[in-house]
């Protein structure tokens, strides 16, 4: 398409030659079928009147025999000897033979063509032919020959299929008329004629170059095939397959052309019954020799439009290679100037052309030096102007950042910081998450300032604002407001709780050490925070009671923070004092730790106790719910941990003593148990305590095990390897499934109090049923939390658990009360110590 579209004597020639194709295809199809239908119509003619030809001299030499086998039947003596002779070997003794052969004989000597002449008598199943001692052979039956039975059928003459006449050697045909008496047939007259001058005037006879004639009778037989030995009934399908469907037609008694395909090709025949026979003459050729003349008319005319085309395709690359070659190579060079050159390059000789070509190469030359000159001149003036845009870019950046940004923490600065949390208010108007003002004041800096001078106090303002970009998220905006002052609006928080976490993670990480030009120094920061949308709904206002929280942290010195919202302040000031107050609870022995037995329910023995951490603070019981979680967020569930394990062991060992081989149970925390040190340290207590390892059970909930199983498998082998039992707590209300428990190495499962508390008033107990199974498919001891009815102790046995622990057995016991309670329960066992 790029060669033809680039050349306008190109396009142009070849338009000009689709367009004399195109007139020469619709003239070609104009003549192809007038000439055509001509061609046709005067083949179809010439066709018939060559059948009706041969259908008239084939009648003509018929009529010439049947005119004497006419006569025959006609001759009185001939006709009596049919009658008369009733047996074949009385028939020389008839007064009428003699004279009958000598007839015979007489009419015999009038063609050469005639092979025998003959009457056949049909009572005597023999024939008087023209010769005195001629006798049929044995088992000669006249009735069953088929010329004879065609005759009887049509009861006129008949004129029989070729045959090899035994006598002669020659193909022959049968000419036969019947012999009537008192209108029934007696016998028949016939003569035998060889055709082999019919053969030889059809063989002769010439059907265009490829036609040729075929001969047959009523019967569908064929009479003569150019290409076919005709020395028996021969039927059409035999001389031509495809004929066979216009048998129908070609014996239908009429004449006329028709066109049928043979083996895909077409033809045309036309058919000609023969007048006083049973024989049709059709005459068959060829279409394509019909249409022959036509063909070759277009091929003449084509070879003249393929002369034309040429002198036109010469003629068009005379042309270009004079016009449209230069035309095209200026036009690459201009392409290639277009995408690098200076210059467009001009081949020398196009300018020593005097034609249009060179005219136009001059010209092509003198602009191209032309612009060469201005985009020098261009350059210069764009490079100076480059320079000038890049120059105010930079005094635009530097007016922005001066005008938006803190000059030395490069943080927003107030005005664009509340033209962020604005803008970003506006863009999220979402009431799904909230969002938070957090307002941060540096405690004391002035005293810092004062002491290690101004220098100091800005590595301390840079150390303190990357330390907020680290902790703030990638949507959070950054600011500092004043001085010591700095502001993070958090956004995308879900819930209260999430906001509180955040907050107390983050001020953990601002008050705390950081290390400022060399050396490490402790900063204090107090915060102030309000919520989006819940305290207000615009910045100004966010800004306005984060600045109120503020400065009733700053009153308050116990508090690192506090929230404008006074539920949201409730719940961090409770957290917050009771964090306090958990720090010293273990210098002051305020926890301690009770003990639930865990009991046979058939022999009432006890076989283990859950040990249960309690803190008692300033004569007030304050409920583990409360207290755990608090231990667990401030990471004070460490050391109070180690704290219970060292004591439960020690008083297991004191049990051991006493005799009684009871095991004791420990919960692990998830902080607990990702203690890179926790098997050391349960290691270390067990050999500080004496307490022998199968005595100790440690207890963890599902939720620990679905936390990287391949770290949880390491520890749980270990504590296996220890001779340490594991249980898995509060089963059942977790994600653990079948694969776990099969692959971790645990001992017990406890189910939890939810699926036993309403057995069996509201609940059936189905899936405490499958728990206790599963225990019992996978080998693990199985025991019931929460016991507190008979009839819950009734279905735990009846269904083969048999452990149990729960307010029907017993509540959480000091240690002397739960000696006492085992003491009552228990074969007391003493060993020496």
């Amino acid at each position: 398409m790029r060669w033809f579209r680039r050349s306008a004597i190109r396009s142009s020639g070849v338009i000009l030659m689709v367009f004399i194709i195109s007139i020469f295809s619709i003239y070609a199809v104009i003549s192809y079928k007038t000439v055509g239908d001509f061609f046709e119509k005067s083949s179809r003619a010439g066709l018939f009147k060559d059948a009706v030809a041969i259908s008239s001299e084939i009648e003509s030499t018929i009529s010439r025999y049947d005119i004497l086998v006419k006569q025959m039947a006609a001759n009185h003596d001939f006709r009596a000897l049919a009658i008369e002779i009733k047996n074949k070997k009385y028939k020389r003794s008839h007064p009428l033979y003699k004279r009958a052969v000598d007839q015979l004989k007489g009419i015999k000597s009038i063609d050469d063509s005639i092979a025998l002449v003959y009457i056949a008598p049909s009572s005597i199943n023999d024939i008087i032919a023209d010769l005195y001692d001629h006798d049929m052979a044995e088992g000669f039956d006249l009735d069953t020959r088929i010329w004879y039975k065609e005759m009887v059928n049509t009861q006129k003459m008949n004129l029989s299929a070729p045959y090899v006449d035994a006598r002669t050697g020659s193909v022959a045909v049968t000419i036969a008329r019947p012999l009537y008496n008192e209108g029934i047939i007696a016998g028949a007259v016939a003569i035998d004629i060889m055709i082999d001058d019919i053969y030889k005037m059809m063989s002769e006879y010439k059907v265009g170059e490829n036609g040729y004639i075929l001969i047959l009778n009523q019967n569908g037989k064929v009479i003569y095939h150019p290409e076919l030995n005709i020395s028996r009934e021969t039927d059409i399908a035999d001389a031509d397959y495809y004929l066979s469907d216009m048998k129908n037609v070609i014996l239908s008694g009429q004449s006329g052309v028709v066109e049928y395909e043979t083996n895909n090709r077409k033809n045309y025949m036309a058919y000609v019954p023969v007048n006083h026979s049973n024989l049709v003459v059709a005459a068959i050729i060829p279409k394509s020799e019909v249409i022959m003349p036509v063909q070759n008319f277009l091929k003449s005319n084509l070879i003249i439009l393929s002369g034309i085309i040429a002198a036109i395709a010469a003629f068009i690359i005379s042309l270009t290679g004079r016009i449209t070659r230069p035309i095209i190579e200026m036009s690459e060079n201009i392409e290639r100037y277009e995408k690098s050159d200076r210059r467009i390059t001009i081949p020398e000789k196009y300018f020593q052309r005097t034609d249009e070509i060179g005219i136009l190469a001059k010209e092509l030359d003198y602009m191209s030096r032309s612009i060469e000159k201005n985009i020098v001149d261009m350059d210069d003036r764009n490079k100076e102007l480059f320079e000038e845009i890049e120059r105010r870019k930079t005094i635009q950046m530097d007016i922005h950042r001066l005008k938006n940004f803190d000059g030395l923490t490069k943080l927003y600065n107030t005005d664009y910081f509340e033209f962020m949390v604005a803008s970003f208010i506006d863009k999220n108007p979402s009431p799904g998450n909230i969002h938070s003002m957090i307002l941060i004041n540096i405690d004391n800096f002035r005293l810092i300032n004062e002491a290690r001078g101004f220098e100091f106090g800005n590595q301390v303002l840079l150390t303190f604002s990357r330390k907020l970009t680290e902790l703030a998220d990638e949507k959070d905006i950054v600011a500092r407001l004043g001085n010591d002052e700095f502001a993070v609006f958090k956004t995308g928080v879900e819930n209260y709780e999430q906001l509180y976490k955040f907050i107390v993670d983050f001020s953990t990480e601002i008050n705390n050490y950081h290390k400022v030009a060399g050396e490490g120094m402790f900063v204090n920061v107090t915060m102030g925070i309000s919520v989006y949308p819940s305290d207000a709904g615009n910045c100004q206002e966010l800004l306005k009671k984060a600045t109120s929280a503020l400065n009733n942290a700053k009153n308050d010195t116990s508090m690192d923070f506090e929230f404008f919202n006074m539920d949201i302040n409730k719940q961090s000031v409770y957290k917050y004092e009771l964090k306090n107050r958990l720090r010293y609870a273990l210098e002051k022995e305020e926890l301690m730790v009770y003990y639930q037995p865990q009991i046979d329910m058939k022999t009432k023995k006890v076989k283990g106790m859950e040990a249960l951490l309690r803190w008692k603070h300033d004569g007030e019981m304050i409920p583990p719910d409360k207290f755990i979680p608090v231990a667990e967020e401030y990471n004070l569930i460490i050391p109070i941990g180690e704290w219970v394990l060292r004591n439960v062991c020690k008083f297991g060992y004191e049990l051991h003593k006493r005799g009684w081989d009871i095991q004791v149970a420990v919960n692990l925390s998830r902080i607990q148990f990702k203690n890179p040190y926790i098997v050391s340290l349960v290691s270390d207590v067990l050999i500080e305590t004496k307490l022998p390892p199968h005595l100790l059970e440690l207890e963890i909930t599902e939720s620990i095990l679905m936390d990287n199983e391949q770290e949880c498998e390491i520890i749980l082998e270990s504590f296996r390897n220890m001779g340490i039992k594991t249980a898995i707590d509060d089963f059942g209300t977790g994600y653990s499934s079948l694969s776990y428990l099969k692959k971790f190495a645990v001992d017990r499962i406890k189910i939890d109090r939810t699926f036993i508390k309403e057995i069996p008033e509201k609940d059936d107990g189905a899936i405490a049923k499958i728990i206790i199974e599963l225990a019992s498919v996978l080998h693990l001891d199985v025991i019931a939390e929460g016991v507190e009815t008979g009839k819950q102790m009734d279905f735990l046995i009846n269904n083969s658990c048999l452990l149990a622990q729960g307010f029907l057995f017993s509540r959480p016991l000091s240690n002397e009360y739960i000696i006492e309670f085992i003491e009552k329960n228990q074969d007391v066992k003493h060993e020496d110590g």
